[in-house]
């Protein structure tokens, strides 16, 4: 496939980038984060059709990439593949939030037949004229959008192009205030990736990775690890100003919760790390993240030196 044979194959190898940059995760792992079936996040990258919204915000989620930045390519890319020229709509309203997929209509966009008044139902002799004089207004009509659908695919592979180098990440500080304001207070956030994290003490994890181990190394790890399990005191830190707070026993948990929490920069010390607590912590991404303890293992002497995390990562910044 090669982007010479149309937008559907543009926008497909796309995908397929996003999901390389992304570490190649399996559909199937995408899915549970999509929920869109694996099978339709395949297609999607296969460029056989055009993919709707809803399985695009799916792949784009499950592999990290901007929903809004992707949006806007997906709506760039869509009508040049409608075959007939599509009808004069008004634009429509902005989401209510970029982290909203909400499903653009697959309604097909044929102009609405407009009632002709003071015209008689009966066969007449000046319609023949009328049929021609429209079908060669459609010809024009369509011979207009071809050559506009191709000024369109040239600009957009010329976008493409320079936005396909390395995966952007969100620098401390540089979280978008407009993201973070657009979705509306104590309304859900969209998950970004749930699962079990396992740290032992000298390791670090970086929550913000798609690798199926949190991409967990030696302490003190990249700029980009979030967590550390300390060798020595064997306790939780933050990693540089990738900070973590600690949630009183019995206080409801969540984004929310996470996201107003005002005590970041903490240290959980081994003796409290037990099943049930529960960590926030900001990412390199500035993302929110929560570990909710599920098991751990001590050493003779009490200390902890295995710890099973439930880890939820959600998808709006944090609002600094």
């Amino acid at each position: 496939m090669s982007a010479h044979e149309g937008p559907v194959a543009v926008f497909a190898i796309e995908l397929r980038k996003l999901r390389e940059q992304a570490g190649r995760p399996a559909y199937r792992d995408m899915s549970r984060l999509a929920y869109v079936s694996a099978s339709a996040l395949s297609e999607a990258a296969r460029g056989r059709r055009w993919p709707s919204w809803q399985v695009v915000s799916g792949y784009v989620t499950a592999c990290g990439g901007e929903l809004e930045l992707w949006r806007r390519r997906w709506e760039q890319l869509r009508p040049a593949t409608d075959g007939e020229p599509p009808a004069i709509l008004p634009p429509a309203a902005p989401p209510t939030s970029p982290w909203e997929a909400t499903p653009a209509s697959e309604a097909a966009r044929e102009p609405k037949p407009v009632p002709v008044t003071g015209v008689s139902d009966r066969p007449a002799v000046g319609r023949r004229p009328l049929t021609a004089l429209w079908r060669r207004v459609a010809r024009a009509g369509r011979l207009a959008w071809a050559v506009a659908a191709a000024v369109l695919l040239a600009a957009l592979l010329a976008g493409l192009s320079g936005a396909s180098g390395a995966r952007p990440t969100v620098s401390a500080g540089s979280a978008s205030p407009h993201a973070a304001a657009a979705l509306p207070e104590g309304a859900p956030a969209p998950v970004r990736r749930r699962d079990t994290l396992t740290l032992r003490p000298g390791q670090v994890a970086d929550l913000d990775s798609m690798a199926a181990d949190w991409d967990v190394r030696p302490e003190p790890g990249p700029a980009t690890a979030d967590i550390w399990f300390g060798a020595q005191d064997h306790a939780l830190h933050g990693v540089a100003d990738n900070d973590i707070a600690v949630l009183p026993p019995g206080r409801p948990d969540g984004f929310w919760p996470c996201a107003r929490e005002q005590d970041y920069g903490v240290t959980l010390a081994g003796k409290g790390i037990r099943p049930g607590q529960v960590v926030c912590a900001l990412t390199a991404a500035r993302r929110v993240a929560e570990l909710r303890v599920k098991a751990v293992l001590r050493t003779a002497s009490g200390a902890p030196r295995e710890i099973l995390f439930d880890v939820t990562v959600w998808v709006p910044p944090h609002r600094t």
